[in-house]
């Protein structure tokens, strides 16, 4: 396990739903493996930054077949803990299989170095292109040199904090807050405004996707108000472009 080099976003899990863990409990939770990753017989590590949580992750032998695969995971502690959707919690590296001879004896192999799975230092060029892949448009220009190459840093380094669809979202948790309402204040419940067909099932995507994200979830809430639907501004200035809200 490498204590200094970091590993390379291909190699990293992340939990594919937000959780509940109960107190005490053990539990195995799905998780998402990066479409970069190459899938094949693999050993499941916890993270290095997790080993410091109170959920300690366990150290396991997978074969997944498809992009999703599981960790196993237990809360040490008297209390519930939320692990938000997209939460990095473990690392995923090729195993390597021993062969083994006639005998049945494991045929040892020397050691290989596990160099390739981690982030190599990439140029400023490579990372401009990264970055490109992901939405960011920087103009050289707008900078002096220096400055353009402490954006591209820094960018580059935090790339996994912008979300690119809603299931990135890693969500608010262990936040409490309190609404304060007037004396004699009793709840509304307003009606829905009417929408096409074409609005309605556009808020229901919406809505099933951030309830899948674990941003939203059912309940019987006393407070109901519309659902005003916004449409954003194309940023391709195609007037053939679907609008999206």
């Amino acid at each position: 396990m490498p204590l200094i080099q970091r590993f390379a976003s291909r190699n990293i899990l992340r939990t594919a739903a937000s959780i509940i863990i109960k107190p005490m409990y053990e539990v195995r939770i799905p998780v998402s493996i990066s479409h970069d990753y190459s899938l094949c017989p693999s050993l499941i590590e916890p993270l290095l930054k997790f080993r410091s949580k109170p959920y300690p992750v366990a150290k396991i032998f997978v074969d997944p077949e498809s992009y999703i695969t599981v960790c196993q995971i237990v809360n040490i502690t008297e209390r519930p803990i939320s692990i938000a959707a997209r939460t990095a919690i473990a690392t995923i590296t090729p195993a390597e299989i021993q062969p083994q001879n006639k005998k049945g004896k494991i045929q040892r192999k020397p050691n290989v170095s596990a160099v390739n799975v981690l982030e190599r230092d990439l140029s400023l060029k490579e990372k401009i292109i990264e970055l490109q892949t992901l939405g960011f448009k920087v103009n050289p220009k707008d900078y002096s040199e220096v400055q353009f190459k402490e954006l591209v840093d820094l960018l580059f380094e935090y790339r996994s904090a912008f979300a690119q669809e809603v299931t990135d979202l890693p969500g608010v948790t262990d936040l409490e807050f309190k609404i304060n309402l007037k004396p004699g204040t009793i709840p509304k419940r307003q009606r829905q405004y009417k929408y096409p067909p074409h609005l309605r099932a556009e808020i229901r995507k919406q809505l099933d996707q951030w309830e899948s994200a674990g941003i939203i979830e059912c309940g019987e809430a006393n407070w109901i108000h519309p659902i005003v639907l916004v449409k954003k501004k194309s940023l391709s200035g195609n007037p053939n472009e679907l609008p999206k809200y």
